[in-house]
């Protein structure tokens, strides 16, 4: 597949021959989310939502013991951590045909589960954790703007595999997975979900 000259259109494609779920953005890019109901993208968390809706936290690698009833039991942390409660892992992969290649951005955010009123978090991690990031994946880079973070790459070739595309989504999601390891901070918005 030619990168250096296509279309959000021609990148679904390839998605739907890979068996891949995806749908476009407001923009009409291309957005892929990872989100699965079990460790490690479900964890225990602990976060304060402050009056301005900004959000310190941490996920705590609880040790998680599948139910005999379905479902999973969490074991709180006995070093002496508070919890908030379980939370999903969720992470965005956007591909923007640009020229020359495709964009991409991958933004992680929180689904706090079981409530009420349904609300996500967008993070940040802290400046550690995207340098560890930057350095295991070094076509990554770490961009917060508009009150936005993500970690943004590029893929390009006039004569990639397919496979070699879909690579670069697996890749993605490994690194939105590295983004909840450790401290982060965040802002929260509703959903309907």
């Amino acid at each position: 597949m030619d990168l250096t000259n296509t279309t959000a259109r021609a990148l679904g494609g390839v998605l739907d021959r890979a068996g891949i779920k995806w749908e476009y953005d407001a923009d009409g890019d291309i957005k892929v989310q990872h989100r699965l109901p079990r460790p490690p993208w479900v964890d225990l968390v602990f976060y304060e939502i402050a009056p301005d809706w900004s959000i310190r936290g941490q996920f705590l690698n609880a040790r998680a013991t599948p139910r005999a009833e379905g479902g999973v039991y969490f074991e709180r942390p006995t070093d002496g951590s508070e919890t908030t409660g379980p939370a999903a892992k969720v992470v965005d992969v956007y591909f923007m045909p640009e020229l020359g290649g495709v964009g991409m951005q991958v933004h992680a955010t929180i689904a706090p589960l079981g409530l009420a009123r349904p609300f996500q978090i967008a993070i940040m991690p802290t400046r550690q954790q995207v340098s560890r990031i930057e350095t295991s994946f070094p076509r990554y880079v770490g961009v917060g703007e508009g009150g936005q973070f993500f970690m943004k790459s590029g893929v390009t070739g006039s004569d990639l595999p397919e496979a070699a595309f879909v690579s670069a989504l697996r890749e993605g999601l490994e690194v939105g997975l590295e983004m909840f390891k450790g401290p982060f901070t965040g802002s929260a918005f509703r959903t309907s979900e």
